[in-house]
């Protein structure tokens, strides 16, 4: 096993961000030999629990969780992977021209209920649908 000293941000719960000024990581492997966090929290506290651990000290640093966007633009699903030579071209030759089918309330409705029935059958519900071209893409979609 091995301890990291520092400043840790961490989640003890949805929504419930944690910032221990002087914490303590403690990783080791799991039953399958994965590395894996073991404990977090309060350097004292957690110290106490794991005297024999080796303990990394980075002071003036901050271990935080990775973070990973996890925003989508669902209206440019069909046009991901168009050939272009850069964004703006891609931009411009797909990806606009496309989002203007969004006008239609018929077709928006389509393309949002085909998008939530993907997201729920891969389990991915916890994502954030953007809705900054078309005020109807946002009723269908917002919430």
């Amino acid at each position: 096993m091995k301890a990291y000293r520092a400043s840790i941000l961490y989640f003890s719960g949805p929504a419930q961000a944690v910032f221990e000024e002087d914490g303590l990581l403690v990783v080791g492997p799991n039953a399958q030999g994965r590395q894996v966090v073991q404990a977090i929290g309060d350097y004292r506290q957690v110290v106490a629990r794991y005297p024999n651990v080796a303990v990394e000290h980075l002071p003036g640093r901050i271990i935080a969780p990775g973070f990973v966007d996890m925003h989508i633009h669902y209206p440019q699903l069909d046009v991901i992977g168009s050939p272009a030579e850069g964004l703006l071209p891609w931009l411009e030759n797909y990806t606009f021209p496309h989002e203007k089918r969004f006008s239609a309330p018929e077709y928006s409705a389509q393309v949002a209920t085909f998008f939530i029935a993907e997201l729920l059958l891969q389990r991915r519900h916890h994502r954030a649908g953007l809705c900054h071209f078309a005020p109807r893409v946002g009723q269908c979609t917002a919430g």
